[in-house]
């Protein structure tokens, strides 16, 4: 589950720490902020203590104050394009109007494919700040199986870095092999946006997803307080192609 990624990739960081009076006046700072981090734990954002903190002598009756500004950073951060989710139902399409999607199936010449590429931040959201992707589909057919794969893969647009998220195959229907060719202006970008449940048109992005990519994006990691948790960061990118003779 996406929450549990929440307590796996934030830690702690810890401001200076004082001991001031009940009218704001510092009486003392410690004198080791990292020695008081280790006092405390995280887990899923939230503080937790797990031993005694000393402060030192005090005068009696005295109203105090422990004031330390605990900030929560991101651990994986550059590495924000490895929490996009991969598997068998990444990758997924439909035969003209035929319902539902598949991983593997079958078309013939004259026929229409959407293609689906799931996009699922499975990173806590915040830290994560929301990001864009590249996003390349890779279409080869191979005229010997008669069949057609079509591998999906994001990489991060400011390095070269480049990660297989999943593949679907499309076989020919018939006895001929089978090719598929892009349909330009197709490509489009559906999610839940954020306050809504319903799945919405988002963006049409540029043409050439099968070549050098396009960029997609914002995407945004698992928030509990979203309206919908989970589905809010779930996005699509949906792509016709028609199918001919290769």
């Amino acid at each position: 589950m996406p929450a549990d990624n929440c307590s796996a990739d934030v830690e702690p960081s810890l401001g200076r720490v004082s001991v001031v009076d009940q009218h704001g006046h510092a009486i003392r700072q410690l004198p080791s902020a990292s020695s008081f981090l280790d006092k405390f734990s995280s887990t899923a954002g939230t503080i937790n203590a797990i031993d005694a903190v000393a402060l030192g002598p005090l005068a009696p009756h005295a109203t105090l104050v422990l004031v330390a500004p605990i900030y929560l950073s991101d651990r994986a951060g550059a590495a924000a394009v490895d929490s996009i989710e991969s598997g068998p139902d990444t990758v997924v399409f439909k035969r003209n109007t035929q319902s539902p999607y598949h991983g593997v199936g079958v078309a013939a010449a004259g026929d229409h494919v959407r293609v689906s590429v799931e996009l699922l931040d499975t990173h806590c959201d915040p830290p994560i700040r929301a990001f864009d992707v590249l996003l390349r589909v890779e279409i080869k057919g191979d005229a010997k199986l008669r069949d057609v794969t079509i591998d999906a893969s994001i990489g991060d647009s400011q390095s070269s870095k480049s990660e297989s998220i999943g593949r679907a195959t499309i076989s020919s229907a018939g006895t001929s092999a089978i090719k598929l060719s892009v349909i330009p202006g197709s490509n489009q970008l559906y999610g839940y946006q954020r306050g809504s449940c319903s799945l919405t048109l988002l963006q049409s992005l540029e043409d050439g997803i099968e070549e050098g990519g396009v960029a997609v994006g914002p995407l945004y990691g698992y928030n509990p307080h979203d309206t919908c948790p989970v589905v809010d960061q779930v996005r699509f990118v949906d792509i016709d192609a028609a199918v001919a003779t290769a």
